[in-house]
Order: structure tokens, then C-alpha cells, then sequence
């Protein structure tokens, strides 16, 4: 009974009941009910595997996010991909979609190529006169949303320019050898200097 506890005891229960695709944070360590089934593909943030439940024998795919600081050592081909995203989210818009959600945590390496992935909050606005929206925002990551998002304002396809210019700006960090916990503690102590 003891030994059972930790499948019972545990978050992945309430992946189980579904959870309306919302991800699930683990701690290092924390009991996981997953059996490793092989890897799906390596962004820059982490690794993506498929897995399969011991509660339920559903398969599922876990995002493993690195805790260590990314190094230029580690990621020489981070290089090539400015160039690749700026086309992937050029042919994006070119396709009328709007991502709506660009951060380094929906960016995937799969086999040399780097791809956008989790467009559950994108927007299609192929029969639409433009891409501006003025509704209610149904998501965003505050650190990557551009001001107009941030701020409840008509927002479009510049809006994924800005979340892709962030984390451009987050990859010359780790590129020149600093880590991401390094820029933002330079942000909070520096400001915008306004």
C-alpha cells in the first residue's frame, strides 16, 4: 500500500483527469508515474519525450525543461536560428495565422529543424480583413506578450514579431556566454532607463 501511494499521491492525477491541455510543473525528483516510450525532439529549453502512463497506459508527451544556464558550448547551432524562425514566422503570417504565444518553451529542434509548436492560442484570420484583434486576451506570457497584448489594446501580426524579438534577445544572452537569469536580474536592477 505504501509503495502504491506515490501513484496516487501525486500531481500526474490530475493529468489524468485532463487537464484542458494547461502543462504540469515537477520538481527534480517529485514522483512521476510515466514510463519513458523515446524522445520526440530537443528545443532550446529542454527535451520533448513520449511517455506512457502507469495509471491509465495513455501515452502522452513530457517537455523536460533544462535547469542548467544554456552555454554557447552547449548550443552552437543556436547561430542558424534567427534566420530559421524569422522565416517559419514569415511564412506564418504569409499563411494569415498568428501564433499568438512565442516563447523559447514552444520552440522545438527535431532533427536539425526548428519548429513553432502549441498553436492552441493562435489565430487563423484568413477571412478576416486583418489580422488586428481587439477581443479579450485568452492567454499570454507576460515576458514574451508585446506591450499592446500586455495592455489589453488592438494587437496583430506585430505582436509576434515583438514575442520572436525577445527571445532573439534572450539567445545573443546565452550566445555572448550570459545566462537568462543573468538578463533579467540586469533588467530588475537597471529598468528601462526612461
Amino acid at each position: 500500500f505504501v509503495g502504491a501511494q506515490s501513484l496516487v499521491l501525486t500531481k500526474s492525477m490530475d493529468l489524468e483527469k485532463g487537464g484542458n491541455g494547461q502543462h504540469c510543473h515537477f520538481k527534480q525528483g517529485e514522483s512521476l508515474p510515466f514510463e519513458p516510450q523515446g524522445i520526440l525532439g530537443r528545443g532550446a529549453s529542454g527535451q520533448v519525450d513520449k511517455v506512457l502512463s502507469q495509471i491509465s497506459f495513455k501515452e502522452y508527451a513530457r517537455k523536460r525543461l533544462l535547469r542548467s544556464a544554456a552555454t554557447v558550448s552547449n548550443h552552437p547551432e543556436l547561430r542558424t536560428f534567427f534566420g530559421c524562425l524569422a522565416a517559419a514566422l514569415e511564412f506564418l503570417h504569409g499563411q494569415r495565422v498568428r501564433h499568438k504565444d512565442i516563447k523559447p518553451k514552444n520552440i522545438l529542434v527535431h532533427r536539425g529543424n526548428i519548429l513553432f509548436t502549441d498553436f492552441g492560442l493562435s489565430l487563423d484570420f484568413t477571412d478576416a480583413d486583418s489580422s488586428t484583434t481587439i477581443s479579450m486576451v485568452n492567454g499570454m506570457t507576460p515576458k514574451y506578450c508585446a506591450p499592446e497584448v500586455a495592455q489589453y489594446e488592438p494587437r496583430n501580426t506585430m505582436s509576434d514579431i515583438w514575442s520572436l524579438g525577445v527571445v532573439f534577445m534572450e539567445m545573443a544572452v546565452v550566445l555572448k556566454g550570459k545566462t537568462i537569469e543573468f538578463m533579467t536580474d540586469f533588467f530588475r536592477e537597471h529598468g528601462s532607463q526612461q
